[in-house]
């Protein structure tokens, strides 16, 4: 009996460590950011959809975001989780340009195409520990701390 006793105190404390340690991250568990800024060109190597693309007009917050360009250089939109999830699904179908892959100096993200201009949309996870689960997912190569 006491070694099953000691054998779950013991587990239990190893999922505590775990659980405080900060090791293992689960993106956009509370929520995240979409930034949104106007650039003149896209990268060479990435694809942009155009502003009517069904994705881009299916996403209130991704026209939210797009439209306040009219009246801010950089539009910066705090998501709950909720929405995260729902811009995330979005912007997964359409496609990422990673600078990394060829030395680009604009940055990674997704590419829109707008009347004389290309807009840039950057969704960055807000990360919460939770202990035994880890994201990769393309597009999510850093979080921010809340």
């Amino acid at each position: 009996m006491e070694s099953t006793r000691r054998h779950f105190i013991g587990t239990v404390m190893a999922g505590v460590m775990a659980a405080s340690s900060g090791c293992v991250r689960l993106e956009g568990y509370s929520g995240g950011r979409l930034t949104v800024f106007e650039l003149d060109s896209i990268p060479q190597n990435a694809d942009a959809v155009k502003q009517s693309h069904r994705i881009v007009q299916s996403s209130p917050v991704i026209q939210q975001g797009i439209q306040n360009l009219d009246d801010e250089a950089i539009v910066e939109i705090e998501l709950t989780r909720a929405e995260f999830r729902s811009v995330s699904s979005n912007l997964n179908e359409l496609p990422y340009y990673d600078r990394s892959k060829d030395m680009g100096s604009l940055p990674s993200g997704y590419y829109v195409s707008l009347d004389k201009s290309v807009a840039c949309l950057v969704l960055q996870a807000y990360c919460s520990d939770v202990p035994g689960v880890a994201m990769e997912r393309e597009g999510f190569d850093n979080c921010l701390t809340e």
